[in-house]
């Protein structure tokens, strides 16, 4: 394939500081003319290119170049998947990139997460991006690039004919734990609308290895059923503001998914629990627990340092 040429002449190329942009000054080729020529895709190229850099910015020096090849492969994705007359699949293409730069972008205090963006093309498109820990160096970082690329790859649908993309935005990153909301986006062919979700990954260092109910929450303590009356609270309070019917009746419908740390958030102000789409209403929905509130459930000396 074209892209796979791509690719392996861009780990040939010395990786400059910034991501190459269009020289609209002279343009070359029928992709280079196409976007010149049309003002929305230039400048859907520039904002490309512009997130690329803000990656980039306060990344170490190997990250640096490792963002800036993944923009040249994007570039490459985006021109093997859209012939360069079609407007409407080179804007798409561009939207759908910035959108992922959007959510990399959120860097949790404490250091920097970079992509690790992957492209394929079939009979339908595969965009995965999992985090890498660029700063700081530490010797957990290769394993948590290994188990977050695995759970990207086990979002992927088993598909041919649905177009999906897997990003991910960063929630929380300490020494002890390493957290991010890995967001999956379908588009089915032939449907009029796409679906989304998201699935959270907790990583504990120190045991190479995803998070557990039991890592947090004390044994022997009512935790899930106080998650689920919180959770309860919390969505009733979001139906009536937004005028949208709760599908759930009590709190012990929501007791199993909030009991599933694939459905935490883990953020400093404290544990977010996450609805997914058409679950307990409209669209997806979360509600924060504080840190405070949880503390007569939490183990006493918990797998990852509370903030």
């Amino acid at each position: 394939m074209r892209i796979a040429a791509l690719l392996a002449l861009a780990l040939l190329l010395p990786s400059p500081s910034r991501a190459a942009s269009l020289d609209c000054a002279k343009p070359k080729g029928p992709y280079t003319k196409a976007i010149c020529a049309d003002p929305a895709l230039r400048q859907q190229d520039q904002d490309m290119t512009a997130g690329y850099d803000r990656l980039a910015a306060d990344a170490s020096p190997r990250g640096k170049a490792l963002v800036q090849r993944d923009a040249h492969d994007r570039r490459a994705y985006i021109e093997e998947r859209c012939a360069p007359r079609d407007i409407a699949c080179l804007a798409a293409a561009y939207r759908q990139a910035i959108g992922s730069l959007v959510e990399f972008s959120t860097q949790p205090a404490g250091g920097v997460l970079l992509p690790v963006e992957r492209f394929k093309l079939g009979k339908a498109s595969l965009v995965t991006a999992s985090p890498r820990l660029d700063r700081p160096a530490e010797p957990w970082a290769d394993g948590f690039e290994q188990a977050a690329r695995d759970t990207a790859d086990a979002l992927r649908p088993d598909d041919a004919e649905t177009d999906t993309v897997v990003g991910y935005h960063a929630t929380y990153l300490a020494p002890d734990l390493a957290a991010v909301a890995f967001s999956v986006w379908n588009d089915h062919h032939g449907a009029a609308h796409g679906d989304g979700y998201q699935v959270a990954f907790n990583y504990l260092p120190a045991k190479q290895r995803g998070l557990r109910a039991t890592d947090l929450f004390e044994s022997g303590t009512t935790w899930s059923g106080f998650l689920a009356e919180r959770a309860f609270d919390g969505l009733r309070q979001q139906a009536q503001a937004g005028n949208w019917a709760l599908q759930a009746d009590s709190p012990g419908a929501l007791e199993k998914p909030i009991a599933d740390p694939a459905n935490w958030l883990i953020h400093p102000d404290g544990l977010w629990l996450y609805f997914a789409p058409e679950t307990v209403g409209p669209g997806e929905h979360e509600v924060l627990v504080p840190w405070a509130d949880l503390k007569p459930y939490l183990m006493a000396t918990p797998a990852f340092k509370i903030p």
